[in-house]
């Protein structure tokens, strides 16, 4: 899986890339922030995507993303795209356990990009 995730990290990033610009046009203070980086992670199972704020870092499981790859486009990538945008725009404190994730800043950052706020994805997770 490594060989195929090094394959195609750059079709991941040019993905991104139209991502993060949509968002930097809907939020152009977002172009003050460095944008973030994007890689595959072969040791997700599950976990289609995850967003470390703190490192303004996304992974993304790469055996789902080649299973499911449109939606990832559609859903997943911006999914997670947003909780850097939330976390950019309300400087939370990321080690508070109370901090709201998915509570309406996010919703209200991920129906401005066009898409429902969904909290968790459906995709089949096979062994």
């Amino acid at each position: 899986m490594k060989k195929i995730s090094d394959a195609l990290q750059p079709e991941l990033q040019m993905i991104f890339d139209k991502i993060w610009n949509k968002f930097s046009l809907l939020y152009p203070e977002m172009l003050t922030f460095p944008k973030p980086k994007i890689i595959f992670s072969n040791r997700m199972k599950s976990t289609a995507g995850i967003c470390y704020v703190d490192k303004n870092e996304i992974r993304i499981c790469t055996k789902l993303f080649i299973e499911n790859k449109q939606s990832f486009i559609d859903d997943t990538i911006p999914h997670e795209a947003a909780h850097q945008v939330d976390f950019n725009i309300n400087q939370y404190d990321w080690q508070n356990s109370k901090v709201p994730w998915h509570g309406r800043n996010w919703q209200i950052i991920m129906l401005k990009y066009g898409i429902e706020p969904n909290r968790c994805h459906d995709y089949i997770v096979t062994k």
